[in-house]
């Protein structure tokens, strides 16, 4: 029988823990919950003992939930973090910003509850990797999403993308202001005149794809490779994914969203930073070893694991959509029918294209590779997208 997964629940008042634990009584069969009765039971708790996922409220007297999160961050860096909260002022808000993974807000039916919780532990399950808690886990704390896009996604939430209001989120980013100013105007977004206004630049992108512009902007950030590591570029890399996310969205079926598959393509190689940063020496050895073999393969040698699992990991517990985290993990596995009707499909494509394009792997290489699948598309239209998504990025970059 497998273990099960360890749960603490945090908050002040009695009468929502008794509530909460009569109407997940049901999940015992799977879940070791353990309810603590104010923050400073909680805190001692984290101290002493490790659980898979830790929910708390915010606003609590005495020591509150930041300190809680707090807390599980440096004891059990690995344990996943979700404040449960109303309204919180803007400070408190700075502060939550770096410890929680998740933001559920109040009031939260149990249903609800429990579906987050089943999706994270689920998903962990899934792709999670005890290597992976091992190499990013275990050094620090796993990092939280970049503030702005937690920003875009409440204002985004709150007053359905009214383009105005974005564009003044925006505007406090002056990197992210200028590189969505760049990318309406690129050929990724079919821009037939120049667009000059910020307003019009975040209407022309559209809210999804500038809440994920910004995600990845913010990781590039966040995880700036070290100079110990000149083989790997995080410009090389940031370009790298704009153009793969233009391939990709030529290439994608017509009877799929091609924002969705954009999105995932945008983030698709944030496990490459990640493990760059947070298993620094392991990663120079993946490099040094790597040569003209598969990156991944390299990583799964050396590592145990590649930055597709630990980049599917990092967007899961961030709490973005299982299509996107799903997409991601996969993006280097083959897919069992090639239709690029399936953002899998199309991403897995448009990454080997993108990286023939721009590093000139042999021809017999690409096709090899395209031998391997069972793509009912032409395979030279395909290159020819890529070769000119590839003359139009520098627009972007």
């Amino acid at each position: 029988m497998p273990e099960k997964k360890s749960i603490l629940f945090v908050d002040d008042e009695r009468e929502i823990l008794d509530g909460l634990q009569l109407r997940l009584r049901r999940q015992r069969r799977v879940w070791d919950m353990t309810f603590a009765h104010g923050s400073d039971t909680g805190i001692e708790l984290l101290e002493n003992r490790r659980f898979d996922v830790v929910v708390t409220d915010v606003q609590m007297p005495g020591r509150s939930g930041v300190a809680v999160l707090d807390t599980a961050r440096k004891h059990s860096p690995s344990t996943a973090r979700i404040a449960l909260s109303g309204q919180v002022d803007d400070l408190k808000l700075l502060k939550l910003t770096p410890l929680a993974h998740r933001f559920i807000s109040k009031p939260c039916p149990a249903d609800k509850l429990r579906e987050t919780l089943e999706a994270v532990i689920g998903l962990t399950e899934r792709i999670g990797n005890p290597r992976i808690l091992e190499l990013i886990g275990a050094v620090d704390s796993l990092p939280t999403r970049p503030s702005i896009h937690q920003k875009l996604v409440a204002a985004v939430q709150r007053i359905d993308g009214d383009a105005a209001v974005l564009a003044e989120i925006v505007r406090q980013d002056m990197g992210l202001a200028t590189k969505v100013l760049q990318i309406a105007n690129s050929a990724y977004f079919g821009s037939q005149v120049p667009v000059v206004r910020l307003e019009s630049a975040v209407a022309h992108i559209g809210v999804e794809s500038l809440a994920y512009l910004s995600l990845t902007l913010g990781m590039f950030r966040a995880f700036e490779p070290s100079a110990k590591l000149p083989d790997l570029s995080a410009d090389d890399l940031f370009r790298h994914s704009l153009l793969c996310a233009g391939i990709a969205r030529e290439i994608v079926g017509s009877d799929v969203d091609p924002e969705n598959v954009v999105n995932a393509a945008l983030v698709h190689d944030c496990g490459k930073l990640l493990l760059a940063c947070r298993a620094e020496d392991a990663y120079r050895e993946v490099l040094a070893q790597a040569g003209d073999r598969p990156l991944e393969q390299v990583e799964r040698e050396v590592l145990g694991v590649d930055h597709a699992d630990v980049g599917g990991f990092l967007l899961h517990l961030w709490g973005l959509p299982a299509e996107v985290v799903e997409t991601v993990a996969a993006h280097h596995t083959p897919p069992e029918s090639c239709l690029l009707s399936e953002p899998q499909c199309a991403i897995y494509v448009a990454n080997r294209l993108a990286h023939h394009v721009v590093e000139q792997t042999p021809d017999r290489d690409l096709e090899e590779f395209f031998a391997n699948l069972d793509l009912e598309a032409d395979r030279e239209d395909l290159t020819e997208i890529a070769v000119r998504c590839a003359a139009s990025s520098e627009t972007a970059s």
